[in-house]
């Protein structure tokens, strides 16, 4: 066989290359599942909830249905028709669109609807509501410009030598991070609150507020910061590419919790 048709040999370390891509989308498929149960469960016990909120339980999942189709056609891509590629695992072919778009705009929604939430429970709180919604628009439009400049670098390899690039990530990581914190830490004040009795209906929002700060925003926040910290301390690896995966699934867990917190 002539030299120049050999395949190229597999480096020893593939697997630092493969196994984020491979990990993170199968993560993401099984928290897809998990929200798909969660949503047929909330369909079961609110079939009367307002129009409002049911558009957006709906809505937020038919938008994870997208977004869950995309990265399997990412998949594909990398391990199907692309397999034996190696040049083809340091493509982003869609990701970029189903990875920092999708998930910023998964996470504004659910954050801007926190903040409404809040302030129904608070009026008081307007501010830090306000501050939640504006800290919710700087992540998006870091998830926007993160998406749009990896479309035009195209290879995983060149997010970390662009300037531009880690800017617009950490805009998006550190404004999630920001955003989400300011919410679990109002709702945690409205937990103490509530207890007191300092908020009428403190009793009812006991048990679900802890669930919503434990399971929902500060997980998020915590993702959102573990893929900072893999993007600045491992320039050599794609391992945020898994993190970041999962931030979208995470953040739209809170929805349906949230329309149970009735008026």
């Amino acid at each position: 066989m002539d030299n120049a048709t050999l395949p190229a040999p597999i480096p020893p370390d593939i697997v630092a290359t493969t196994s984020p891509l491979l990990i993170g989308t199968l993560i993401n498929w099984a928290l897809y599942g998990v929200l798909s149960c969660q949503t047929y469960v909330y369909h079961i016990n609110f079939p009367d909830d307002r129009l409002w909120n049911k558009a957006l339980v709906y809505g937020c999942y038919i938008f994870e249905v997208v977004q869950t189709a995309m990265t399997a056609a990412d998949l594909y891509f990398w391990f199907g028709t692309g397999y034996g590629n190696l040049a083809r695992l340091g493509e982003v072919n869609i990701s970029p669109a189903d990875t920092p778009i999708f998930c910023g705009i998964i996470a504004a929604v659910v954050q801007c609807f926190f903040a409404y939430r809040i302030f129904t429970l608070q009026n008081s709180y307007r501010w830090v509501c306000l501050l939640i919604v504006l800290t919710s628009v700087v992540q998006t439009g870091g998830a926007l410009a993160t998406g749009i400049r990896a479309f035009k670098l195209q290879e995983y390899a060149r997010l970390h030598d662009n300037v531009l690039f880690p800017q617009a990530f950490n805009v998006w990581l550190i404004g999630d991070t920001v955003c989400d914190t300011l919410i679990a830490g109002a709702m945690l004040l409205l937990f103490h609150q509530s207890r007191d009795g300092g908020i009428g209906h403190g009793t009812r929002i006991l048990g679900q507020v802890v669930c919503l700060i434990v399971e929902t925003n500060a997980l998020t926040a915590g993702m959102a910061l573990v893929s900072f910290i893999c993007y600045v301390v491992l320039p050599n690896s794609n391992m945020f590419v898994c993190t970041t995966l999962v931030m979208g699934k995470l953040c739209d867990f809170s929805i349906s919790l949230l329309t149970e917190i009735a008026e």
